[in-house]
């Protein structure tokens, strides 16, 4: 068996266990109480539920956090149920962190060279000076079209404008 079974195993009993110590406290639900194989079923469910939740790493500490939480949302002393255990894992879930990047590097800025190149090669309108002015050289200079590209605008506009 690998190590990280092993501490897996070792993980899920102790939680079960602070689980069982905990269900001991309280009283079973009506539902179940007096019917031995219904308490274990829903007890054995309340653990599955407490493994799920519970994080890989620090879980001893996180379970009394939790077992606390359970306890305070309690409205009776019955088990809790699987709807109030994930409430409670949720609300002492740690907040995770906002990464906000401040430095301004990655800020999208649009293109407006891009944006007229990409137009031209999928044969949309672009305005004029995109076609004869500086912006057809300056997107021919950058390589973003070819004047094959642009030559169709230019023979319409000449067509339309009689140039």
């Amino acid at each position: 068996m690998k190590w990280g079974c092993l501490m897996n195993n070792q993980r899920n009993d102790e939680l079960k266990n602070s689980v069982m110590k905990m269900l001991a406290r309280l009283n079973a639900p009506r539902a179940v109480a007096g019917n031995t194989e219904a308490m274990k079923q829903e007890a054995e469910f309340l653990c599955s539920v407490v493994v799920k939740v519970a994080p890989s790493r620090g879980y001893t500490d996180w379970f009394s956090e939790f077992e606390e939480q359970v306890f305070s949302n309690l409205e009776t002393r019955t088990w809790p149920t699987s709807k109030e255990m994930h409430k409670a894992a949720k609300t002492i879930a740690p907040k995770r962190p906002d990464f906000k990047d401040l430095t301004g590097d990655n800020v999208w800025k649009p293109d407006e060279y891009k944006i007229n190149a990409n137009r031209i090669k999928r044969g949309e309108p672009v305005g004029q000076y995109y076609i004869m002015g500086g912006g057809a050289d300056a997107l021919i200079r950058k390589g973003l079209v070819t004047e094959e590209d642009i030559q169709p605008y230019i023979d319409n506009l000449t067509s339309i404008n009689g140039y």
